[in-house]
Formats: C-alpha cells, structure tokens, sequence
C-alpha cells in the first residue's frame, strides 16, 4: 500500500475547499465540490425508462436542502464516476471526480430543480466574492412542432436573506446565460446585510407550465469568501485534527475498512480529502 503525505493531504485540501484560490478569506460553503462520504441517492423506482433509468436522485445530500418538486420535475444526482470526469486540470482539478448536476431528461417533465445552504459566519457591511464553475445544456430538445415546449430554461445563482420580515429577499441574483458544455469559470460579487445567508442554486422555470427533455447543468467548485481576508485556502490555512480518527469510503460514498488500490475518501476530524492508495 503507497503511503500518501501530509504535505500531499494538504494540497488536496486545498483543491477541494477552494480551486486555484490562495489569497483571500476561508471558504464559506460546505460540501463545497459535493465529495462530503455522506452522500444518498439511488434511481427512484418510477423511472423505469431510459434515459430516466440510469439517473439517480439524491436523498441525502450533507449542508444542502434539495427541492424538486417531486419526481416528474426532473431530478439531481452527484457525479462520482471518474468515467464521466470532467476536470481539465485547470478550471477544475484533475483529481476531483463529483459534480452537482441537475437534470430534465424525458418530455413529460417539467424542471424546477434548486439546492439551497444557508452560509454562515459572514460579516454585516463586508464585500464578498462567490467562484464557482458552471457547465450543461439547459435548453429542450424536444423535436421539431414541440412548439413552446423549446425554450431555453433558466439557470441562476440566487444570495438571500434568511431571516425576519427580510427572509428570502434577494441581495444578488445572477441568471446565467450561454453556459457551454465544457466548464467554465463565474464570479458573483455582493455585500453581506446579515451575518447569515441563503445560497441557491437552481434550474428550471416555475413561472412557465413548460415542459423541458435532455436539458442538464452541472455546478462545482464552489468558493464563497472575504477577497481581503487573511488564512484563505492556501496551505497555510489547512488545520489537520492528528488526534481523530481516520476513515475511508469508495467514491460511492460507502465505508471501506481496508482501503488499497484506488482512490479513496480519507476523513479526519471535519477534514475530508481524495487520496491514491
């Protein structure tokens, strides 16, 4: 079995809170690149026909609230087959296999698919900065006479208040228009008025009875920070528990007891990395 070094554990930690970034404050957003071992899903019984038959939908996803609106709404999986990997090694690291995708892939679906976190820990009247990277097809394919049914969906990034006569009210919403197919990088910049806030991700149309076939978006990398703050996610902003104990899950999330040959989900303490054993 190859033994993997702290000083590599802790690049690793370093990717996995907060790609390409090493100025700036600590990462807000938990399970922030979607690897947390906690993760739930299987392909709900309903769906019987393909594409709809090899698609999970999450049950359990740790830090986020998941909301679909049911089944026929469409569905979102976390990608964990390094297969389907799309990391290109500089948008997103080579290393990181799981991505959030959201999907509306038969025509008797109607999308409304959002992920919800609520960030804490920010402070009032300080500016913040929000990264993550962005790839997918939210348009329908329905074929040619579909008529209303080809509108392209929408896809957006929403920070809101989440307490009080202000819940809900938006401080930021970004619609995010000609996403491709390859990953791409965004940046939304706002200023905190609570010291705890609504993050959103969400696909769909829910102003529009409209019905959506093939349409997918996929989020990862996701980093919401003080660009003037101190520690970042740099190396040395990384605190290693030595004294917790150490676990290990396959890339499906399940616990593994003697990990060798593959790569692996090391957990200590509240820290989580991808290890090559």
């Amino acid at each position: 079995m190859k033994k993997f070094f702290i000083s590599a554990a802790i690049v690793a930690v370093a990717f996995s809170v907060n790609a390409q970034r090493t100025e700036g404050g600590v990462n807000l957003v938990k399970n922030c690149s979607f690897d947390d071992p906690g993760l739930v899903q299987a392909v709900p019984s309903a769906w019987t026909w393909e594409p709809m038959s090899t698609c999970n939908d999450i049950e359990t996803l740790p830090d986020w609230t998941l909301s679909t609106g049911g089944i026929w709404n469409g569905g979102a999986e976390v990608m964990c087959d390094p297969a389907l990997d799309l990391g290109d090694g500089d948008t997103r690291p080579d290393e990181d296999y799981h991505w959030l995708r959201f999907y509306s892939d038969t025509d008797n679906m109607w999308a409304a698919i959002k992920a919800t976190q609520k960030i804490t820990g920010l402070e009032v009247g300080k500016n913040y900065k929000f990264d993550f990277v962005v790839c997918g097809k939210p348009y329908a394919t329905v074929g040619e006479g579909a008529g209303s049914w080809n509108q392209n969906l929408t896809v957006s990034v929403t920070i809101a208040e989440t307490d009080g006569e202000n819940l809900g009210r938006e401080i930021k919403k970004e619609e995010l228009s000609e996403i491709e197919l390859d990953w791409t990088r965004r940046s939304i910049e706002f200023r905190a008025s609570a010291t705890e806030i609504y993050l959103q991700l969400s696909m769909g149309n829910d102003l529009v009875n409209d019905k959506h076939d093939q349409a997918w978006v996929g989020f990862d990398c996701l980093d919401m920070y003080d660009p003037n703050g101190v520690g970042g996610a740099g190396v040395e902003g990384v605190v290693v528990d030595e004294n917790a104990p150490v676990e290990y899950f396959n890339l499906q999330g399940i616990r593994v007891a003697n990990p060798e040959n593959g790569v692996f989900i090391r957990r200590q303490g509240a820290t989580t990395t991808k290890v090559a054993l």
